[in-house]
Protein backbone atom coordinates (compact mmCIF):
# COMPACT_ATOMS: atom_id res chain seq x y z
CA UNK A 1 0.00 0.00 0.00
CA UNK A 2 0.74 3.69 -0.90
CA UNK A 3 0.96 6.01 2.00
CA UNK A 4 -0.03 9.27 0.77
CA UNK A 5 0.53 12.25 2.33
CA UNK A 6 -1.77 14.90 3.66
CA UNK A 7 -1.86 17.89 1.77
CA UNK A 8 -0.68 21.24 3.23
CA UNK A 9 -3.52 22.88 5.16
CA UNK A 10 -4.64 25.86 3.03
CA UNK A 11 -5.56 28.25 6.03
CA UNK A 12 -1.61 28.20 6.76
CA UNK A 13 -1.22 29.25 2.81
CA UNK A 14 -3.63 31.78 3.09
CA UNK A 15 -2.14 33.01 6.24
CA UNK A 16 1.23 33.18 4.54
CA UNK A 17 -0.11 35.08 1.46
CA UNK A 18 -2.25 37.13 3.51
CA UNK A 19 0.76 38.76 5.62
CA UNK A 20 2.61 38.65 2.23
CA UNK A 21 0.53 40.78 1.10
CA UNK A 22 0.00 43.47 3.73
CA UNK A 23 3.60 43.49 3.93
CA UNK A 24 4.67 43.65 0.32
CA UNK A 25 1.71 46.05 -0.40
CA UNK A 26 0.47 47.99 3.02
CA UNK A 27 4.33 49.32 3.58
CA UNK A 28 4.48 51.07 0.19
CA UNK A 29 1.14 52.30 0.24
CA UNK A 30 1.56 53.69 4.19
CA UNK A 31 4.99 55.06 3.53
CA UNK A 32 3.37 56.91 0.37
CA UNK A 33 0.69 58.24 2.89
CA UNK A 34 3.47 59.19 5.45
CA UNK A 35 4.95 61.26 2.40
CA UNK A 36 1.95 62.64 1.02
CA UNK A 37 1.06 63.90 5.08
CA UNK A 38 4.58 65.44 5.27
CA UNK A 39 4.15 67.03 1.74
CA UNK A 40 0.17 68.21 2.77
CA UNK A 41 1.66 69.89 6.34
CA UNK A 42 3.96 72.13 3.99
CA UNK A 43 1.02 73.46 1.94
CA UNK A 44 -1.26 74.25 5.11
CA UNK A 45 0.15 77.24 5.85
CA UNK A 46 -0.11 78.58 1.87
CA UNK A 47 -3.21 80.88 0.96
CA UNK A 48 -3.99 79.25 -2.88
CA UNK A 49 -6.11 82.70 -3.28
CA UNK A 50 -3.89 85.17 -1.71
CA UNK A 51 -0.36 83.74 -1.52
CA UNK A 52 0.67 86.82 0.53
CA UNK A 53 -1.52 87.09 2.97
CA UNK A 54 -1.18 87.16 6.56
CA UNK A 55 -2.44 83.71 8.21
CA UNK A 56 -4.55 83.52 11.38
CA UNK A 57 -2.58 82.20 14.10
CA UNK A 58 -5.16 80.79 15.59
CA UNK A 59 -5.75 78.94 12.55
CA UNK A 60 -2.55 78.40 11.52
CA UNK A 61 -1.79 76.86 15.08
CA UNK A 62 -4.82 74.53 14.59
CA UNK A 63 -3.76 73.65 11.06
CA UNK A 64 0.11 72.56 12.14
CA UNK A 65 -1.80 70.66 15.18
CA UNK A 66 -3.84 68.53 12.25
CA UNK A 67 -0.94 68.03 10.11
CA UNK A 68 1.48 66.40 13.18
CA UNK A 69 -1.42 63.95 14.02
CA UNK A 70 -1.83 63.05 10.22
CA UNK A 71 1.83 62.45 10.22
CA UNK A 72 1.68 60.83 13.22
CA UNK A 73 -0.96 58.41 12.28
CA UNK A 74 0.67 57.70 8.86
CA UNK A 75 3.79 56.65 10.94
CA UNK A 76 1.89 54.58 13.39
CA UNK A 77 0.03 52.48 9.85
CA UNK A 78 3.97 52.14 8.07
CA UNK A 79 5.93 50.70 11.39
CA UNK A 80 2.26 48.38 11.81
CA UNK A 81 2.54 47.39 7.71
CA UNK A 82 6.81 47.11 8.14
CA UNK A 83 7.66 45.80 11.18
CA UNK A 84 4.67 44.52 13.19
CA UNK A 85 3.24 42.53 9.99
CA UNK A 86 6.89 40.64 9.35
CA UNK A 87 7.05 40.29 13.27
CA UNK A 88 3.60 38.27 13.42
CA UNK A 89 4.60 36.15 10.62
CA UNK A 90 8.08 35.00 11.82
CA UNK A 91 6.93 34.61 15.04
CA UNK A 92 3.93 32.27 13.89
CA UNK A 93 6.36 30.35 11.47
CA UNK A 94 8.36 29.80 13.96
CA UNK A 95 5.19 28.07 16.41
CA UNK A 96 3.90 26.15 13.48
CA UNK A 97 7.66 25.17 12.97
CA UNK A 98 7.26 26.49 8.98
CA UNK A 99 11.34 26.92 8.84
CA UNK A 100 11.23 28.72 5.17
CA UNK A 101 8.47 31.02 6.32
CA UNK A 102 9.99 31.83 9.45
CA UNK A 103 13.86 32.90 7.63
CA UNK A 104 11.93 34.62 5.18
CA UNK A 105 9.73 36.78 7.77
CA UNK A 106 12.99 37.55 9.16
CA UNK A 107 14.28 38.72 6.61
CA UNK A 108 11.89 40.71 5.61
CA UNK A 109 11.71 42.24 8.99
CA UNK A 110 15.34 42.83 8.78
CA UNK A 111 14.93 44.49 5.89
CA UNK A 112 12.23 46.79 6.36
CA UNK A 113 14.12 47.64 10.23
CA UNK A 114 17.36 48.13 8.54
CA UNK A 115 16.01 50.26 5.34
CA UNK A 116 14.09 52.86 7.92
CA UNK A 117 17.07 52.62 9.82
CA UNK A 118 19.37 54.05 7.52
CA UNK A 119 16.83 56.65 6.88
CA UNK A 120 15.62 58.04 10.26
CA UNK A 121 17.35 57.74 13.40
CA UNK A 122 15.89 55.57 16.12
CA UNK A 123 15.96 58.49 18.38
CA UNK A 124 14.25 60.88 15.85
CA UNK A 125 12.17 57.97 15.51
CA UNK A 126 11.10 57.61 19.38
CA UNK A 127 10.47 61.45 19.57
CA UNK A 128 7.98 61.16 16.70
CA UNK A 129 6.22 58.17 18.06
CA UNK A 130 6.21 59.83 21.87
CA UNK A 131 5.11 62.63 20.50
CA UNK A 132 1.96 61.85 18.76
CA UNK A 133 0.91 59.46 21.41
CA UNK A 134 1.36 61.67 24.20
CA UNK A 135 0.57 64.88 22.96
Amino acid sequence: PVTVADPPDRRITALWVLLWSLWALGSPLALLALLLAGLNAFDMTADPIDPGAVPDPGLLAEQEAQAVRAIGTALIWFLVMAWVVPAVGAITAAVLRRRMAAISFTVALALSVGLLLLTVSPVELWGALTTHLFG
